[in-house]
């Protein structure tokens, strides 16, 4: 079944059966209804010429044609998560964990502890987490256990592995992304996206973009001038529906994951930078920045600004308003996640956040060009 929903001048169509997305025009999106319901060209042609003002049968039939074949050859576009693997969850614990040691992971959603089977693995993620027990707002302590199976690290929670790592230094990798899981299942997010936010004065933005797009170098910036950090890479928003739709962002401060051609860029603004170890992910290298109290956020904030970054060696700063339509685009395409199945109430309240949203693409080679033109946002949008 496809059910439509309203976004701009166009409708976002949602296959009930399959999780699939189609975003077309009105004529479109109703020859997908139709189209999905059964009815041959035929049917469709004489349906559109009596509900649109259509050119000629023989036109309108063409054009049919065209979409159902457009339809049946375009590649299916699901709300899912961007990642180079799929997770490894099959690992079942038949044993307790036995650890050897523990750590605290103090987030404002909750404490995280860490229990491992490998004294390593606690020693490399420890100073990589100096937020204090303070940041916590809820009174929650949720258990992330790493076994050591063999030359594997199965990191398991509520009975099942959410990662199985290869190595110690690649444990710890997948460990602090693991920790962020874990603190957003239990907050009632709506959707998950593939992007950073930060905030200033209780208002969140959010840097939807892919991996090396400069969404983390400009937050790490902004971080140093003034700004709050939610997440510099996955970032957790509940749909709140009333009579201004927004969307609520709920902090989770990772450590900030900057990539090695952005060492130079930030060395003056994070000194310590130099003196971090690279690690490797994939053919990238990267360094992880701790951050402290007095650099994140605390409490879940509205959201309805919305920039999609881009770095451009040598470009000048440019920042152009686009349409809610191309912002889902964007999304999608980057790592966008709703629960599985995707229930027509929450797209309906992630539709409707994306329409009261001010969206923006921004293209820069200079991060404090980039930073005024942010601010300047900050100080003329207000949410709608």
């Amino acid at each position: 079944m496809i059910e439509k929903l309203p976004l701009d001048d166009s409708f976002v169509c949602l296959n009930t059966d399959t999780g699939n997305l189609t975003i077309a025009n009105p004529v479109g999106a109703r020859i997908h209804e139709l189209y999905d319901q059964g009815q041959d060209a035929n049917a469709i042609t004489q349906a559109l010429i009596e509900e649109f003002e259509a050119p000629s049968a023989a036109q309108t039939l063409n054009d049919v044609v065209a979409f159902m074949d457009e339809l049946a050859k375009a590649p299916s576009r699901q709300f899912r998560p961007l990642q180079n693997h799929e997770p490894d969850t099959s690992y079942r614990p038949a044993r307790p964990c036995k650890p050897v040691g523990t750590l605290n992971c103090y987030l404002p959603t909750a404490c995280v502890l860490i229990e491992s089977e490998s004294s390593e693995l606690l020693q490399l993620i420890a100073p990589f987490f100096q937020l204090s027990a303070s940041v916590v707002q809820h009174q929650r302590e949720l258990t992330l256990s790493v076994f050591r199976e063999g030359d594997t690290y199965p990191l398991v929670f509520n009975g099942q592995s959410v990662e199985v790592g290869s190595s110690v230094e690649d444990t710890a990798l997948l460990c602090i992304g693991a920790i962020n899981t874990v603190a957003a299942s239990v907050e009632p997010h709506t959707f998950t996206l593939h992007a950073a936010a930060v905030s200033l004065d209780n208002r969140g933005v959010l840097f939807p973009a892919l991996g090396g797009s400069g969404k983390t170098t400009l937050s790490a910036y902004l971080l140093k001038n003034g700004y709050q950090l939610i997440n510099d890479d996955s970032v957790h928003m509940a749909g709140c529906e009333g009579p201004e739709t927004t969307a609520q962002i709920f902090p989770i401060p990772s450590p900030i994951s900057i990539k090695s051609g952005s060492w130079k860029v930030l060395a003056s603004y994070f000194p310590e930078l130099s003196e971090y170890t690279p690690y490797s992910l994939g053919d990238r290298q990267l360094k992880l920045v701790p951050v402290v109290d007095e650099d994140i956020l605390k409490t879940p904030v509205p959201c309805s600004l919305i920039v999609s970054p881009r770095y451009v060696a040598g470009a000048p700063c440019s920042l152009q308003p686009i349409s809610a339509v191309e912002t889902l685009q964007i999304l999608i395409n980057s790592g966008c996640y709703l629960e599985r199945p995707v229930k027509i109430e929450a797209l309906a309240v992630f539709v409707e956040w994306l329409q009261g949203c001010c969206h923006y693409r921004l293209e820069y080679s200079n991060l404090a060009d980039a930073a005024a033109e942010i601010r300047q946002l900050f100080e003329a949008e207000r949410p709608k």
